[in-house]
């Protein structure tokens, strides 16, 4: 086994998702690692690459699956967006995305609410989604989820 294999072989691959859920449908990130590994501090630092997965349907199917590159202020943001919504029961949460491939925003008022979301390819396809229903319970464990994302990818550095 060559240096190359043997340093893949041992290597451990680490991914972590957090999905937002609605009734009938549910956005999935997935996070695979730093896009640029080497970068400890400044913006190139925090790109994470990973996927998006778009599931809707209530009576039939529909399923739209993209690679993103994501950065880590989106996920942040977006998270403590959510935790002040879920905590308040009130509120939105948006997850934006520089690049316009994947979005959602969520909405509550006194514990329930809706999830609008979309995963589109830059020039092309889309699927999106608009008021599936969902409520602080669905919302919770998307928190603890996108922390754990956090966790395992957390911001380097500064310049970001």
């Amino acid at each position: 086994m060559g240096p190359v294999a043997w340093f893949a072989a041992t290597v451990p691959r680490v991914e972590r998702a957090a999905t937002i859920v609605g009734e009938g449908c549910r956005l999935v990130v997935r996070v695979t690692g730093y896009e640029r590994p080497a970068e400890k501090s400044g913006s190139d630092a925090n790109w994470l690459k990973g996927d998006v997965e778009l599931l809707a349907g209530r009576t039939g199917s529909f399923r739209a699956t993209h690679g993103v590159a994501l950065r880590t202020e989106e996920l942040q943001r977006f998270r403590d967006e959510l935790r002040k919504t879920v905590e308040s029961l009130t509120g939105v949460a948006i997850l934006g995305h520089i690049e316009g491939q994947v979005g959602c925003r969520v909405e509550l008022a006194k514990g329930r609410g809706t999830l609008t979301a979309f995963v589109r390819e830059e020039i092309g396809s889309e699927l999106q989604v608009q008021d599936c229903e969902t409520d602080q319970s669905y919302l919770s464990q998307t928190l603890r989820e996108l922390d754990a994302v956090l966790k395992a990818f957390p911001a380097r550095g500064t310049g970001w």
